[in-house]
């Protein structure tokens, strides 16, 4: 499976399945699965792709897989399939991928509000406010 059948994978399940796919040494999840890992601590980064494409990101190596599953258990997702190359999961917040498309106040608020301070990293909450910001760069 390449990025873009996972990406139309997710889709389909109108993103309440979320996919990562181990190519080489990592593990990576694009677009909406991407926004999730955002929530366990992991950064989303956009990248551009031939033809102009943007395709968004996230990504952690292999030995890190067991840490990832449990962070997704821990903010209420499931792990519903584990193989050597894919993971599926899902019930893991997905508001970022919204608030990108449809950025207003009451988004925006609710956005922090539902950021989890208490148990984040200063690291984690630092890049929270990044990704907030480069989300609002783009309106």
């Amino acid at each position: 499976m390449n990025e873009q059948e996972i990406i139309a994978k997710q889709e389909e399940s109108g993103n309440a399945l979320l996919y990562l796919m181990k190519m080489g040494m990592f593990f990576h999840a694009y677009g909406a699965a991407a926004y999730a890992l955002s929530h366990v601590h992991y950064r989303v980064i956009e990248k551009l792709r031939c033809h102009g494409v943007k395709l968004v990101t996230a990504g952690f190596p292999v030995s890190r897989l067991s840490h990832v599953i449990e962070k997704i258990k821990e903010v209420g997702g499931k792990v519903n399939v584990v193989s050597d190359n894919i993971v599926e999961f899902s019930d893991v917040d997905t508001s970022m991928v919204k608030a990108e498309h449809q950025l207003g106040v009451e988004n925006i608020l609710k956005i922090i509000r539902d950021y989890d301070l208490s148990n984040s990293t200063p690291l984690g909450a630092i890049n929270f406010i990044a990704r907030l910001q480069e989300t609002l760069k783009k309106q």
